[in-house]
């Protein structure tokens, strides 16, 4: 089955750097990328002006371009000029220096240098390492500072607001558990870094995956407040007012808390220390989690929290550690592949930064306060070109062989989206294109559509793993599937594209991530989520310490009556993509009355019971508009769609699986439209590589 079904069976401490806040270049048409030819500012009045502050006692290694000896700080600087591929150069400690307001005076007074001027280039090993008698710049990139807007419009919009789930269906029943998670959270243990870091006060203590996950036992400080963010302010924006209040405050004190632990003079937000923001995963997965949180709370109403990111990125845009940043190892390879502990991957070569390093800067380039910048620093370091080309040559191993596979780099085709409509430039939609198809074929299981891939081990096409058993999901080598990372991201990239196009096929796989791996996945009470949705002996026990599943389940649960409807042609067109109880308003516009609300009633116990009813509010009668209804793929015969007029006969329309009818006509208070979505059961032979006793299991899905 394709859509809406229910699986049955089945260490190395920091090196010693900063970042520096720079002032945005007046020069902003140019853009300088490691892409480009030499290229230097017409406003300099020396080679030293195109460079970020000087780092006293800290040294570039395994990147060297070439050596030189030199008198002045500004004669290297003419040096790394010169050169296309130098990013950055390093002189050792006497060599004559310019005074310049921003740098340090390092000279022995008499302006012989020392020591070697050392040029460095961009490489898969670029590291800052502490060296005393050393001091390092950077080559500024004059990213722009303009605002950036879509060039690419959306088709559909999803409602920011005006749903309300109803009854006790699967998804109101969700909904509300994930209220009740949110209240786990403790407001001071959330904000216990933030202020740590600021040198505030911090009650409360080191709670969840700040105080350990995958970075243990350093923690990944500041994820958790992300975490919270990301389903507090999705609830929000589609809960009544009189519900909203213990969560409004909750999420108006965590944002407030991380204003007041900002740093006024850079504009630093993170909960981690600003000297180790190329630590491990804190420049990608804490990044993201924080940049997820704050947007979705800038979506519900805290709009205080725009600002705060925007500064945050005007700082981290311009960090001198950005070298380290870079694409791993940029091509196919062999396994075994490197694991969380290799030593290369704790300075800024880590295992997400080419996911969710990139989808932060993405998500904020399309907010009220997006800069082209943003969008500069994804092409300058992030973007892989090898990769987009051997995804848009449907090279499978480009998925399951690239440097660290895993389901996150569904966040990546996510920002490679995002920046398709921010720029126009087809190739990132062609590369996100093929990635959908040969992802959804290989690494999806066929029954239930959860993932099929994670991390560390390989997971090749079609290999569709059964060897955790639930108590056992992170026991590799063994080979986890089911992670509700992947899926919460897969419904986000396939939102996208829905939004683009309109086509039921990206609905559909909304539809089954949601039921299989989502709203499957958190305990009635709200107690906890679950990481993995396992396919055969027993559920996994669910946790409330923050996980990555956790964060990205609270967000998807937070905003599922978002994927309920959509609006199309100036809200002329309104798309039932989900069935359950839920009510929908929203303003479109009337020639004859001018702004005009209207709203729907969807009456279901979907999947439970096959019958759908919509009662239509046209705002007034006569109000042609129209409604477009989703035939679900897995329906097995063509589905009759029948309107019932408060006054009048009844009309039919037949839609045949994996389309939309739709219905456009003049509407008049209490019209219905009812279709009845037969629940069918089919059964899947399984054929992936793990080995059953007894012959292959059989997964058994009802839709």
């Amino acid at each position: 089955m394709a859509s809406s079904v229910f699986v049955l069976l089945l260490l190395v401490l920091p090196a010693a750097s900063t970042c520096v806040a720079v002032p945005a270049t007046t020069t902003r048409s140019v853009h300088h990328s490691r892409r480009d030819t030499n290229i230097t500012d017409a406003n300099t009045t020396s080679n030293i002006e195109g460079f970020l502050p000087g780092q006293l006692g800290v040294a570039v290694a395994n990147a060297t371009l070439s050596e030189h000896n030199v008198a002045t700080a500004d004669a290297c600087a003419k040096l790394c000029l010169k050169e296309a591929q130098c990013v950055a150069f390093t002189l050792a400690t006497g060599t004559s220096e310019p005074h310049h307001r921003h740098h340090h005076r390092n000279d022995d007074g008499n302006g012989v240098a020392n020591g070697p001027c050392k040029l460095s280039k961009y490489s898969q090993r670029f590291v800052l390492v502490p060296k005393a008698d050393s001091i390092y710049f950077l080559r500024r990139r004059y990213r722009r500072d303009e605002p950036v807007h879509a060039v690419v419009p959306y088709r559909l919009v999803s409602p920011e607001s005006g749903v309300r789930l109803t009854g006790d269906g699967v998804f109101a029943r969700a909904f509300d558990s994930n209220l009740r998670y949110l209240t786990i959270y403790p407001i001071d243990d959330m904000l216990y870094w933030f202020r740590v870091r600021a040198g505030l006060p911090h009650p409360g203590s080191n709670w969840g995956w700040d105080d350990g996950g995958p970075d243990r036992p350093y923690g990944l400080r500041g994820s958790v407040a992300g975490a919270f963010l990301m389903g507090a302010g999705g609830a929000l924006r589609y809960t009544d007012p009189e519900r909203q209040g213990l969560l409004a405050k909750r999420v108006d004190a965590v944002v407030s808390g991380i204003s007041q632990a900002r740093d006024n003079t850079t504009g630093y937000i993170m909960g981690f220390p600003a000297n180790e923001t190329n630590y491990r995963e804190n420049p990608d997965y804490v990044s993201s989690w924080l940049t997820h949180g704050l947007l979705e709370a800038a979506r519900a109403g805290h709009t205080e929290a725009l600002p705060l990111l925007r500064g945050h990125f005007d700082w981290f845009n311009n960090c001198s550690v950005l070298p380290e940043f870079l694409p791993p190892r940029g091509s196919i390879m062999n396994p075994p592949f490197p694991d969380h502990n290799d030593p290369q991957r704790t300075n800024g070569h880590l295992i997400y930064l080419i996911y969710q390093g990139i989808i932060h800067n993405t998500r904020l380039a399309l907010s009220p306060v997006g800069r082209v910048s943003d969008l500069d620093l994804v092409r300058d370091l992030y973007q892989e070109d090898w990769w987009l080309r051997s995804l848009i040559s449907r090279n499978v191993s480009a998925i399951w062989l690239r440097e660290y596979p895993h389901n996150y780099e569904i966040t990546a085709m996510e920002a490679y989206f995002d920046a398709y409509r921010l720029t126009g430039n087809t190739t990132y939609l062609d590369a996100v294109d093929a990635f959908w198809d040969m992802f959804r074929q290989h690494f999806l299981f066929p029954a239930g559509g959860s993932m099929a891939i994670k991390e560390i081990v390989t997971y090749p096409p079609d290999s569709f793993y059964l060897t955790n058993s639930g108590d056992d999901a992170h026991n590799f080598p063994k080979h986890p599937t089911g992670e509700l990372c992947g899926s919460a991201f897969w419904i986000y990239l396939n939102q996208r594209l829905f939004r683009l196009r309109a086509e039921e096929k990206y609905a559909n796989e909304i539809s089954r991530s949601l039921y299989n791996a989502i709203v499957s996945q958190i305990t009635p009470s709200g107690g906890g989520i679950r990481q993995f949705a396992i396919m055969h002996k027993v559920k996994m026990p669910a946790t409330n310490i923050s996980t990555c599943c956790e964060g990205q389940g609270t967000r998807v649960l937070g905003a599922l009556p978002e994927f309920v409807f959509a609006l199309g042609d100036n809200a002329k067109t309104l798309y039932v993509n989900l069935f359950t109880g839920a009510t929908f308003s929203w303003v479109m516009a009337s020639h004859r009355l001018g702004n005009t609300k209207a709203s729907v009633t969807m009456v279901t116990d979907f999947p439970y019971n096959a019958d759908v009813a919509i009662t239509v509010d046209p705002g007034f009668k006569g109000n042609v508009f129209a409604v477009a209804v989703r035939i679900p793929a897995w329906c097995e015969h063509n589905v009759t769609v029948t309107v019932v007029p408060a006054a009048g006969p009844n009309t039919a329309v037949t839609g045949r699986p994996g389309s939309y009818v739709t219905l456009h006509q003049p509407w008049s208070p209490s019209d219905r439209i009812l279709l009845s979505l037969k629940p069918v059961i089919k059964v899947h032979k399984y054929t992936g590589f793990t080995n059953v006793k007894r012959g292959r299991h059989l997964c058994v899905c009802v839709c």
